[in-house]
């Protein structure tokens, strides 16, 4: 890539993870504390349930730091499965969700808007774990996941399994742009971040 391109991509980035009420920049490291805190509440957690729900929090504020909180959900999801490289996806844990489908948007069912399910072919690209996490996220926020059901329990197993994988990601990029503007060092904040 010449150097024109990489002063491109490299603007790119930094934008998008300027957010309009620039809370971001202003506080980087209220946001990446609590990130981390939520982290290591999630890491603590021996329920598969509740593992999920607090690294999705941690998710949930990385995400809105990166697009910001002008974005719908569903938008920022479908901007993240379009930049997050493919690499960050691990094949075992993506065959693992892959057995678990098809998964059903239980709430478009109860609204009559009908059935959008994840199935195994969409988790060819594994970017669609994306979706898939969201909407289990969905479904279980929205009182459609039961406790006791073996296949739940598993999906949000694995899910929080992808959802490190993706966070650890989003905390990378977070890092680079910060260090591209001078403001930290990223690999030290990043190992720091890591180990709490």
């Amino acid at each position: 890539m010449s150097e024109r391109g990489n002063e491109r991509k490299n603007r790119k980035r930094q934008e998008q993870w300027r957010y309009n009420d620039s809370y971001l920049w202003e506080f980087p490291d209220t946001i990446l504390e609590r990130v981390r805190k939520w982290r290591e509440v999630a890491q603590e957690q021996t329920d598969p349930f509740l593992k999920f729900i607090v690294e999705y929090i941690a998710f949930n504020a990385l995400f809105r730091a990166k697009y910001g909180h002008k974005e719908t959900e569903r938008n920022i999801i479908d901007k993240l499965k379009g930049d997050i490289p493919m690499e960050v996806f691990d094949a075992a844990k993506i065959k693992q969700l892959r057995d678990l489908t098809p998964i059903a948007n239980l709430r478009n069912v109860r609204l009559n808007r009908g059935t959008r399910e994840i199935t195994p072919e969409m988790l060819d690209h594994p970017e669609n774990s994306i979706e898939a996490i969201y909407v289990t996220r969905n479904n279980l926020f929205h009182g459609d996941k039961d406790y006791s059901f073996e296949k739940d329990e598993k999906l949000v197993s694995i899910g929080y399994e992808i959802l490190v994988d993706i966070n650890d990601w989003l905390l990378k990029e977070f890092h680079k742009v910060e260090g591209e503007r001078g403001d930290l060092n990223s690999d030290e904040k990043n190992e720091e971040i890591k180990n709490g």
